[in-house]
């Protein structure tokens, strides 16, 4: 579902771990603000790590295998319009200037091949509002 905010607005989205990408996303404008924030009861599971939306440092994953390089296994990371290449590291709470317009996607990060996502459970509730 889409999720379009006026400055002030604020919206919740739900992220499946096993899901590549969320399946609401944000309709965003480039240079739009929003504050990303997961509330840390939250939780998702990689196999039998349980964990939050700043991910872990994953031995098992090496950093070229992984999705969004440069961040950790099962951090709250985002995407424009579904290409992993112009990606956003998200994490537990940020704030983000939009550098692209169009659907804006939420996941973890994980393995670059979805076939690993058997083994993902939970989800995590992200509460994002627009500031500008």
């Amino acid at each position: 579902m889409e999720h379009r905010l006026e400055i002030g607005e604020t919206t919740i989205i739900k992220v499946r771990s096993r899901d590549v990408y969320s399946r609401d996303f944000l309709a965003v404008e480039e240079g739009e603000h929003y504050k990303f924030w997961c509330n840390p009861v939250d939780f998702w599971i990689d196999l039998s790590m349980v964990v939050d939306a700043d991910g872990f440092d994953n031995i098992l994953l090496r950093e070229q295998d992984k999705r969004i390089p440069g961040a950790k296994c099962f951090q709250l990371c985002g995407c424009y319009g579904r290409v992993d290449e112009r990606f956003e590291i998200i994490g537990q709470q940020k704030e983000i200037e939009m550098r692209y317009g169009g659907n804006f996607f939420i996941f973890p990060n994980d393995h670059h091949n979805p076939i690993f996502y058997f083994n993902n459970f939970g989800s995590v509730l992200v509460e994002i509002t627009r500031l500008g």
